[in-house]
């Protein structure tokens, strides 16, 4: 009896079974109009018992579009019949899918339709009974909720034409992923959280947003795009398989980077940092603009001259030679080698393009050995797949200067970097005050290095690294006041810098002052030379103190033909309210404001110039006139212990006097200046001494020290 009471208790719950989990066809003729699941007048075989358990729902017509779960169900599979052909969009609560009768979870599309699924899913937890999207025609997946990974995911079908499965939302879970079917791109557009694996067996998934939790795998016939910035917990590429980072976006590994695959491809203006171990070639592309001159360094490691010329097709040749040029003291062309890491190179194409690095990723510091040449200046390049801090505006403590400026790297001349502008045709120089700038792969670049310093070298950090957005100047806002004085010809357009800031001098500041290049010999440009204590150096950025701005004059150089006309104009920045900016020409005896709006000076030159004397900047806060400031700037110092230099004056009649320290007279000279004059220096002790000079307009006295 008990036997029979048994049976009859499983026949009862098998056939509420049965009836829970029968197949649903939403209905398209319910007349109601009601879109709600609960509503069993949508459905075919509407199941009864509460909570709502389906085995299969299944659409199949083009009505009610948009539809509404408005209960927590569970369900085996969705289906969208071939005659689905409208785009169904779901809302509303949660929908847990599980594994019937053997059987996987599944959604699957066998219409011409993208479906849209904005609920909240919930996988089978049993990694053995993977929820499965399946495409089966030309029709598309979106989910726009999280996704509780619990189990595993399987992306397949038997479509032979291209269509994509969407993901906005977050997946999560301990599951991972297996993608396949060659037509099927699989596009993630969140930071998932999932841990388990990602594998990209057949076809490509492209990702927009980050899988730091995930070991991905890339099989022999699956291709990973990133598509925005990313971060992965390791990549492996198996022989056959394709990464491609998108011109602009960044990878970051976390662990390990294994590549055996077909290509791994870094397009231009991309970034890859792998904090792991590397294995495995990688190709870097850079594209130039234009076809002008370029300066570039290789961030790859072992990239071979000449397969850099063939795989770069179109760089031009210079007379005989290729157009990869090297500097020491000048250009050679011909570079033959391999591409050195952290060397810096030039090239040009013919036309707009490419360039192509392709050799192992860089994943150590890179020590490059500083020349000791008569200009001291060395080409050298960034040797990473990734941006690098130039200044301290950038990073504050891992950037280029500071390293190689810190204690015990005193190697530099100048605690500055220059990079050409091929906009310009021309050097501009980086330090400490710039706005923050980050050296792009594949970006070349000088620095001066100490003349009689022996074996020193230039060091290339990995804590240098990072992603930026952009591999151009990055200008950032200022507040501090500055002044831009800028020149042109008509055709060329240079400019120099004046930056006021606390703490600096009238001197020359390390790191706050920089000279123009001075690998190359000038036809047109622009500079200043220091307020005090100049030794001539020509600065194409000067710092000053924030301070007593009507008291300092700036010399200002210029480089230019006779018979040229040039204008000057200046940008002023947050200046103290009143102070005015004016440019005084001393040969012409007259003075301009430059800071108004449309306001320039324009000059034809009837002699050639090359150096300071003439021009000359003031800040004030009154009207200026010639006869205030008629010795006002001039500069005294020496170029070496015979010459003396004068500049800022304009006489017929001009005299120098020199005293010892003790007050004798060790020499009285008489000249005529017309901006410039060297005046020959008896042989002299060392030490310091006095200099009297007078013209007609005036004297000033200066100290001078001979070393």
């Amino acid at each position: 009896m008990k036997k029979n009471y048994f049976l009859l208790l499983c026949s009862l719950l098998l056939g509420v079974a049965i009836q829970a989990q029968t197949y649903q066809t939403w209905r398209s003729d319910s007349g109601t109009g009601d879109n709600s699941w609960q509503n069993s007048v949508n459905w075919w075989n509407f199941p009864d018992p509460s909570p709502i358990v389906f085995g299969q729902q299944e659409w199949d017509n083009n009505h009610l579009p948009a539809q509404v779960n408005s209960a927590d169900i569970s369900t085996w599979r969705f289906l969208f019949k071939s005659g689905a052909s409208d785009a169904h969009t779901f809302t509303g609560n949660q929908i847990s899918f599980f594994d019937f009768g053997g059987s996987d979870p599944q959604i699957i599309n066998q219409s011409t339709a993208t479906h849209i699924i904005n609920n909240n899913i919930n996988g089978d937890p049993d990694a053995a009974d993977p929820l499965t999207f399946v495409i089966d025609n030309t029709g598309g997946l979106t989910f726009g909720g999280a996704i509780n990974n619990q189990g595993w995911i399987d992306i397949n079908g038997s479509t032979a034409s291209a269509t994509t499965i969407t993901i906005n939302g977050i997946i999560s879970g301990t599951g991972g992923v297996t993608k396949e079917n060659t037509n099927i791109t699989l596009n993630y557009k969140s930071s998932n959280t999932y841990s388990g694996a990602t594998n990209i067996n057949n076809g490509t998934l492209i990702l927009e947003g980050s899988l730091a939790s995930s070991a991905v795998t890339v099989g022999a016939n699956g291709t990973l795009q990133i598509s925005e910035n990313t971060t992965l917990s390791s990549l492996t590429v198996d022989a056959g398989g394709i990464v491609i980072i998108d011109a602009g976006k960044s990878l970051t590994i976390t662990n390990n980077l294994v590549n055996n695959g077909t290509s791994f491809t870094v397009n231009s203006g991309s970034s890859l940092i792998v904090n792991g171990t590397s294995s495995g070639n990688i190709t870097y592309t850079r594209n130039l603009a234009t076809a002008n001159w370029y300066l570039i360094s290789s961030p790859v490691v072992g990239e071979d001259a000449t397969d850099f010329l063939t795989n770069s097709s179109g760089i031009s040749n210079n007379g005989s030679a290729n157009a990869i040029g090297t500097y020491s003291d000048g250009w050679t062309y011909n570079y033959s080698s391999t591409l050195e890491s952290g060397a810096g190179y030039a090239v040009k194409k013919d036309a707009p393009g490419n360039l192509v690095f392709t050799g192992t990723f860089q994943s150590s510091s890179v020590a490059k050995l500083i020349l000791d040449t008569t200009s001291d200046f060395n080409l050298f390049g960034n040797p990473y797949t990734s941006y690098i801090a130039a200044n301290s505006n950038a990073d504050g403590t891992n950037n280029l200067l500071t390293v190689n400026t810190a204690s015990g790297q005193d190697e530099l001349a100048e605690a500055t970097i220059w990079l050409w502008n091929q906009g310009t045709d021309s050097y501009d120089q980086v330090n400490q005050v710039s706005g923050a700038f980050h050296i792009a792969p594949g970006q070349g670049f000088f620095i001066k290095g100490k003349s009689g310093s022996g074996d020193t070298f230039f060091d290339f950090t990995e804590a240098m690294q990072s992603h930026q957005s952009s591999d151009s100047f990055q200008k950032s806002a200022s507040t501090r006041p500055e002044v831009k004085l800028m020149l042109t010809d008509g055709t060329m357009n240079r400019d120099a810098d004046i930056y006021y800031i606390d703490g600096k001098t009238k001197g020359f500041d390390n790191g706050y002052d920089s000279s123009i290049f001075g690998g190359v010999n000038h036809v047109f440009t622009i500079y200043t030379e220091a307020v005090a204590n100049s030794d001539g150096k020509r600065l194409g950025i000067q710092s000053l103190p924030n301070q007593d701005f009507e008291s300092m004059v700036i010399p200002v150089g210029v480089i230019a033909a006779s018979g040229k006309e040039i204008t000057f104009t200046a940008e002023a920045l947050n200046l103290p309210s009143g102070i005015k900016v004016y440019l005084e020409d001393r040969e012409a005896n007259n003075v301009t404001r430059l800071d108004e709006a449309n306001s320039n000076y324009k000059v034809t030159l009837n002699t050639a110039l090359n150096g300071t004397g003439r021009f000359f900047l003031h800040t004030r806060s009154s009207a200026l006139s010639t006869e205030e400031v008629a010795l006002t700037g001039v500069g005294m110092y020496t170029i070496n212990n015979n010459t003396l230099r004068v500049n800022g004056i304009n006489s017929d009649k001009a005299s120098i006097k020199i005293y010892n320290i003790l007050g004798k007279k060790v020499l009285d000279s008489s000249f005529t200046s017309k901006g410039v004059s060297d005046v020959s220096l008896p042989n002299l002790n060392t030490g310091v001494y006095i200099v009297q000079l007078v013209t007609e307009k005036g004297k000033i006295s200066k100290k001078i020290i001979l070393e």
